[in-house]
């Protein structure tokens, strides 16, 4: 029983470091809105001890004055989770300054790697380890392997690992709440709600309605401690919303440069726009089911064959109210696209639950295995195709930025060059991206093999 013990927590282990590696290949360096905004706080903290802005504001639009000082406007918590790395790899010397400056590239690789890429590790294993629990023994272990990884990597979630924006951590933070609500760990997954909202403030919305569902199972001690479990979180924004603005229940965002000027009046939300459903769910423009394709299938199943009991279930399915109401609250922001993105990125979070319990529901049907993998590998061609060239930056204006963006990148030659083969070992941007699919299918065959190995072990025992 010890030797199985040691021989699953070596391939659990080894999975993790493996797909670690793959999410971190490519590492986002450029000197995006976003990221940047993220990425000042830490920088002038390392310098001034602060969160003062104004030295180096001119170079983020995402921006809050309240005056007689600039700060970012995002929300906390990717920021505040990065700080401690910063100031351990400044103390060993890992991470220097370019002429007095902390506003280096360093701080966008260690955002990157901590909100982005360990992110989508995490994710991976977690999947990974249901799939297993669930004693996916009567499949090939291949198909254990590709369930757990390409519903992600071949999303518009992969395309934001090794990038320091806040949503797929805040996705990451949000599925541990959902697991942990289905199991009815209600503390916990108040804990981790809570902590996807200081990430991602929409999150705010799916912890009242995951609150409401409680209550109207009547679990009233189960309410108690989902409610127990949000409060630290609610307490801390109070605080840091007073630090910043003076005020406990006025928030940065109130206070954005002139250039955001709309979100000044009720933070940019008001009615929902069927040009916003449209272009968030189906438009090749930034619609999920275009950049992240397996919900096609994922949905189809679901709504197939609704049955009575599946309607009665709907007041403890923790995700379709929470969807609907969801997608229609991202419907109603004024820059409901997202700025210069990859897909609907302020859909992000929904999408990680999404992808996992689609996962979980629908990976034994053998029968629609083959149309789940053709899924598998057109997403995987979208998105990586993004990923090897322009990441994320695809221009608001661009309606079709496979064929309007990506495409031209890829035939003048401009893959992305901020990956580790690149910057490393002098590999071509081309020809890093070419190694990667080569690991990657590499990487995918190897643990199907270990798998089945230690599949053979565990019956053995």
């Amino acid at each position: 029983m010890l030797k199985i013990l040691k021989t699953n927590t070596l391939f659990y282990s080894s999975f993790f470091i493996a797909h670690l590696f793959l999410a971190t290949f490519y590492i986002d360096l450029w000197r995006n809105d976003n990221t940047t905004s993220r990425v000042l706080p830490i920088a002038v903290f390392l310098e001034q001890g602060n969160f003062e802005i104004d030295k180096y504001q001119q170079f983020t639009g995402d921006k809050s004055y309240v005056a007689p000082h600039y700060y970012t406007d995002k929300a906390p918590l990717p920021a505040l989770i990065t700080l401690p790395f910063s100031v351990l790899l400044k103390k060993l010397n890992i991470i220097t300054p370019i002429k007095e400056s902390y506003y280096t590239p360093s701080l966008y690789a260690l955002g990157g790697f901590v909100c982005g890429s360990l992110v989508l590790a995490v994710i991976v294993l977690i999947t990974l380890k249901m799939l297993v629990k669930k004693k996916m023994v009567t499949l090939n272990p291949i198909h254990t392997v590709i369930w757990a990884t390409l519903p992600f990597y071949s999303s518009f979630l992969f395309v934001y690992s090794g990038t320091f924006f806040g949503h797929l951590f805040a996705g990451g933070l949000l599925l541990a709440s959902y697991v942990f609500i289905e199991k009815r760990a209600y503390f916990l997954s108040g804990i981790f709600i809570g902590l996807s909202f200081l990430s991602d403030y929409p999150i705010a919305l799916i912890g009242l309605i995951w609150g409401l569902q409680i209550v109207v199972q009547k679990q009233w001690k189960g309410a108690f401690n989902f409610a127990l479990g949000v409060l630290p979180s609610i307490g801390w924004i109070l605080l840091y919303n007073y630090y910043f603005t003076g005020k406990a229940f006025t928030m940065l965002y109130k206070f954005v440069s002139q250039d955001y000027a709309f979100m000044k009046e009720g933070y940019g939300f008001a009615l929902p726009k069927p040009e916003a459903l449209w272009g968030l769910l189906i438009s090749p423009y930034r619609g999920v089911l275009f950049y992240a394709p397996i919900l096609l299938l994922f949905a189809f199943l679901a709504f197939k064959w609704p049955t009575k009991e599946t309607i009665r279930s709907l007041t403890t399915n923790y995700l379709f109210f929470s969807s609907i109401l969801f997608v229609l609250f991202i419907s109603s922001y004024q820059m409901w696209w997202g700025g210069w993105c990859w897909g609907p990125r302020h859909l992000t979070t929904i999408t990680v639950l999404w992808l996992f319990a689609g996962i979980k529901a629908f990976h034994h049907r053998k029968e629609s295995i083959w149309m789940a993998y053709g899924l598998f590998v057109i997403g995987f061609i979208i998105n990586f195709l993004a990923k090897s060239t322009i990441v994320y930056s695809a221009p608001s204006d661009i309606k079709f930025p496979l064929l309007e963006t990506v495409m031209p990148n890829l035939l003048n030659d401009n893959f992305n060059p901020n990956n580790i083969a690149s910057l490393a070992l002098g590999a071509s941007p081309r020809l890093a991206a070419i190694l990667f699919v080569l690991l990657f299918v590499a990487i995918q065959g190897g643990f199907a093999v270990y798998y089945r190995f230690v599949l053979k072990e565990s019956m053995r025992g």
